[in-house]
């Protein structure tokens, strides 16, 4: 009961990620069946788990081990979380996540701006410096908060609170890669200025399901840290 197709081509589908994903050889597919029995067919290294929002519905505790064996094997997890905990989703997503050591806030992330222009504030610049990734564009993310056995991915370069700059992370702890996304949006078709086509937004995307597929799944050495504010550059159009 996704809100968002990999084949839909309105605003809110992903059919330019899909053919981007497919122009590079990889096979994409949507899932009808229940989470477990599928998984136990579909896990293995270079094959990428996508868990969209869920609206209302838990995980049995049956389908969180599968998730955690699919992750043994070698297969990369991208998790995603929208803002504001909507629906509940966040409070579900977290079950899930949290003894990964990453949990979602219930709150959205904002830039610190002086623009009149709502979408500034709304729309924040973010980072991925070991994606190599300088200008990315989300909406209104949701912020994590990591242990130490989680590391930031993503990170807002100019965040109005600056607990909230983490809005993407990776853990390899159970295997292959797991990655906690507080956003959707930057997956839409959208419009140039919004969604996959704003900022380093595609470019995020193919290398963020490049590290899920084990391409890279390697992590630095010691706790996690932010890069400090002032260090940040600005991201531009």
């Amino acid at each position: 009961d996704q809100i968002s197709s990999p084949f839909g081509t309105g605003f809110e589908g992903l059919s330019r990620l899909t053919l981007a994903l497919r122009a590079r050889g990889v096979s994409v597919g949507v899932n009808h069946e229940q989470l477990e029995p599928f998984l136990a067919g579909f896990c293995a290294p270079g094959h990428v788990l996508v868990l969209g929002i869920p609206w209302k519905q838990r995980y049995a505790a049956a389908e969180r081990e599968a998730v955690r064996r699919c992750l043994a094997v070698g297969s990369g997890v991208l998790v995603l979380v929208e803002h504001d905990d909507i629906y509940g989703h966040a409070t579900i997503q977290n079950e899930l996540i949290e003894p990964f050591g990453i949990r979602a806030l219930p709150v959205s992330s904002i830039a610190a701006s002086k623009s009149d222009d709502p979408f500034d504030v709304e729309w924040p610049w973010a980072r991925a410096d070991r994606l190599g990734i300088r200008a990315a564009r989300v909406f209104l993310p949701a912020p994590l908060e990591l242990s130490s056995r989680a590391r930031p991915l993503l990170e807002l370069l100019r965040p109005a609170v600056a607990e909230h700059a983490v809005v993407g992370a990776l853990t390899t702890e159970a295997g292959g890669p797991l990655v906690v996304l507080g956003e959707l949006e930057i997956f839409w078709n959208m419009t140039p200025d919004a969604g996959l086509r704003a900022g380093e937004n595609l470019e995020l995307t193919l290398a963020l399901f490049a590290l899920l597929a084990g391409r890279d799944v390697s992590l630095p050495d010691g706790p996690a840290k932010l890069t400090p504010p002032g260090a940040w550059g600005r991201g531009s159009r």
